[in-house]
């Protein structure tokens, strides 16, 4: 019995334009409002840069940046309604990216590899060309990050692999500016001083990068049910298929090394370019804890 990890190059093999530069022409033309707005909320020389690693570079708020822009328009509100502002980002990045999820084209996708309806299959994607294509059964698939093709009332898990500490210390480097800002601006009046305002402000962005956080060990937990089923049989061969190997997922694959069955298996690793494979074969390795070799094979 084989285990097949599948990335997003999994699905771009298929035919499928799901990279996060057509998430970013999506919102460029669709949500022109938005995405002028997050060119301030990740203000970098490089107008793509948000979007080169969309998940990883979530958590890279430009603080100054959005305080500058919107503070004067803050101080005339409420706290609930600046709170509000805050929430709606959150809301809103999750919106956008299900919305251009859903408008993913797979009516040309056809078959490229021979897959089993007895393997199992840990999909990382949140399109369902497994069952629609592959015709493999829903219970063999763990959707890792919800299958929003099929529930269409799912969100899908985006984030980024910052811890909270990480995040706090992150935020808190940008106190002084946010100090200077309101010195020059002033602070809503319903704010004791000056400070009183800088530390809800610091709180407002600790919570909203927080927010954007991807949570590997409650997706697990609520994927319990799924990965006591695998530890329970043996897995001959794992694949890992068009997967970055992100930090972000590092969770996933130290669980998976928890199973003796699944340790013990031949590890596949698929690359692109010939550029990827140093990096993607010293990130498994890394994630293995330095007890594995993958074998590495061209997709």
């Amino acid at each position: 019995m084989n285990l097949y990890i599948l990335g997003n190059g999994f699905d771009m093999a298929h035919g499928l334009n799901t990279s996060y530069y057509a998430f970013e022409e999506y919102v460029k033309e669709y949500h022109k409002d938005w995405y002028q707005f997050l060119g301030t909320m990740y203000s970098k020389k490089d107008p793509s840069w948000l979007w080169k690693d969309y998940e990883r570079n979530l958590c890279n708020v430009d603080i100054s940046g959005i305080t500058t822009k919107y503070n004067s328009q803050w101080i005339g509100m409420k706290k609930h309604e600046i709170e509000n502002f805050f929430d709606n980002i959150y809301d809103q990045l999750q919106s956008l990216f299900h919305e251009w999820i859903l408008s993913v084209d797979m009516s040309n996708c056809s078959k490229k590899m021979d897959l089993s309806a007895h393997d199992y299959f840990i999909n990382f994607n949140y399109t369902n060309i497994l069952e629609t294509i592959y015709l493999i059964p829903r219970v063999q698939i763990c959707y890792i990050h919800n299958d929003t093709k099929n529930q269409k009332l799912l969100r899908p898990i985006v984030g980024h692999g910052d811890t909270y500490k990480q995040i706090e210390t992150r935020v808190m480097l940008y106190k002084n500016d946010i100090k200077k800002i309101v010195e020059k601006d002033g602070y809503p009046e319903w704010c004791e001083d000056e400070n009183d305002y800088v530390g809800f402000l610091l709180k407002c962005f600790q919570q909203l990068i927080g927010s954007l956080k991807k949570l590997p060990n409650e997706i697990i937990k609520y994927n319990h049910n799924y990965f006591y089923q695998l530890s329970r049989h043996p897995i001959d061969k794992v694949y890992i298929l068009g997967h970055s190997l992100a930090r972000v997922d590092e969770a996933y694959f130290k669980k998976l090394f928890e199973f003796e069955s699944i340790k013990k298996a031949n590890w596949y690793v698929s690359y692109h370019s010939i550029r990827e494979w140093p990096k993607l074969y010293f990130c498994f390795i890394k994630l293995s804890g330095y007890t594995k070799l993958p074998q590495m094979m061209k997709m």
